[in-house]
């Protein structure tokens, strides 16, 4: 890998799209992108003209193709690209997402680290003291659990307020959004615990489109990094540079 060479890693998620620039292993600026707007990101690109271009996709086939068209000379990495990870996952279906997160908690100093990702789902990720990567969960994050609501019954509305609720609300929208909003901090607090009852010296890490719409409880063992899973990408392309 060259020095004074600038990286552009690219998140593309399911929602929007991330990139960050990297230059000489610093993360230098974020950039956020709709999927749909394919002229902003080829103009991104070409400020960076010598610029490596990396990027990880939890997207479909047909759009992946078109991105990689656009951005001529990208690299995409996958779960079988080299990533120095070591993995008791028991599936061959895992998410580049996660991975991109478990490779980060991997390559951070501490006992057993767990990353909470607040996107379109909810995803736990664990990786042990010895740096392996246990596994997680996934559940629906709050555009989903809205979507749900309104798609599964006759009357009840699409919502899609994201902002802090109050427990009880006293009309159907407040009572929905209070559902869905505190159901979702209740579950992820309720998780955390789950998760000290079963480790010791344990590290949370939370990220995520949705992760600034919670306010967690002021604790030692809590890091926000809202750029964590760019992260994990560079460090896999550092893995494989030459």
């Amino acid at each position: 890998m060259k020095d004074n060479q600038h990286v552009l890693v690219f998140d593309l998620g399911n929602t929007r799209i991330k990139s960050a620039c990297f230059l000489n292993d610093e993360l230098i600026e974020v950039e956020y992108f709709n999927p749909d707007d394919e002229s902003s990101i080829i103009a991104y690109c070409n400020q960076f003209k010598d610029a490596k271009k990396i990027v990880a996709s939890v997207r479909s086939d047909a759009y992946n193709q078109n991105f990689q068209l656009a951005l001529n000379g990208c690299q995409f990495i996958d779960t079988a690209t080299p990533n120095g990870l070591i993995s008791n996952y028991q599936s061959p279906t895992l998410g580049i997402d996660r991975l991109c997160n478990a490779v980060f908690l991997k390559n951070t100093k501490g006992g057993t680290r767990v990353c909470i990702d607040i996107g379109t789902c909810v995803k736990f990720d664990c990786v042990d003291e010895n740096g392996v990567y246990l596994g997680g969960s996934i559940s629906p994050g709050i555009n989903l659990r809205y979507r749900a609501l309104n798609d599964y019954t006759a009357k009840l509305p699409l919502l899609n307020e994201k902002s802090p609720q109050i427990l009880i609300g006293n009309s159907t929208s407040k009572s929905i959004s209070s559902g869905v909003i505190n159901g979702v901090l209740a579950e992820i607090i309720g998780f955390m615990d789950f998760y000290r009852a079963n480790f010791s010296d344990l590290t949370f890490f939370v990220t995520g489109g949705d992760a600034e719409n919670f306010d967690f409880p002021l604790k030692s063992d809590i890091f926000v990094d809202k750029n964590l899973t760019l992260k994990g990408v560079y460090l896999i392309y550092k893995f494989n540079a030459v």
